[in-house]
Parts: structure tokens; sequence; C-alpha cells
């Protein structure tokens, strides 16, 4: 057994730099449309000013004239149909987003 190779693993934290923004009222609920989508900004740096000014006007333009830039690092964007995929995945009792089994299997973490 000696022979044999042990591949070596290093441990990652997943970016939480990088995330979504959403606009979140003061009742603590986000804004919506019709769909149930979530009026939101993203991938993007966590804390960027720029996007959250695009929020606030993006907010204005729903008629939405309070609330505030809420980011969830570390998370991403899925379509519907990704998300009607992951829910499939997830019932089949499987790990839900490929991207956290990418996750599993490279060792990151977050």
């Amino acid at each position: 057994m000696s022979g044999l190779l042990k591949p070596k693993r290093t441990l990652v934290d997943t970016d939480m730099t990088w995330g979504i923004c959403l606009w979140k009222l003061p009742d603590g609920s986000y804004i919506q449309n019709n769909d149930g989508d979530y009026l939101s900004a993203g991938p993007c740096k966590v804390g960027n000013l720029k996007v959250e000014q695009s929020m606030r006007a993006a907010a204005r333009s729903c008629g939405f004239e309070v609330g505030k830039a809420f980011w969830l690092p570390g998370f991403r964007k899925i379509t519907n149909s990704e998300f009607e995929d992951q829910m499939e995945r997830l019932m089949d009792g499987k790990i839900a987003d490929p991207a956290d089994l990418y996750r599993q299997a490279t060792g990151e973490h977050g």
C-alpha cells in the first residue's frame, strides 16, 4: 500500500466578497415581481456603492421610495429553470446545486 499516492487537498473558503444584492423594504420583505422573482443585482462585489445606487433607482422605478440594499455574500443568481432543476435533484436525494456539488468534490467550503 505504500506505493499508492495520496492526493493532497487544500480547503478553500468560498469567496464571500462576491454575492447578490436585493432591495429590502422596512417591513423586512424584498421587492418581487408577480412571478416571485426578486429585484436583484449580481454577481458583484459585496458593498459596491454603484450597485446600491442602481438598486435604489430600480426600487424607485418600481414605486418604492424606502428601503435599503441587502447583500447576500457568496450567493449567485439562478434562473427559474435552474431552480426547477435544483428542486428535482433535491427531491431525488441529490445535492441540489451543481455548484455545491463542485465545491464538495474539490473540498471548497463556505
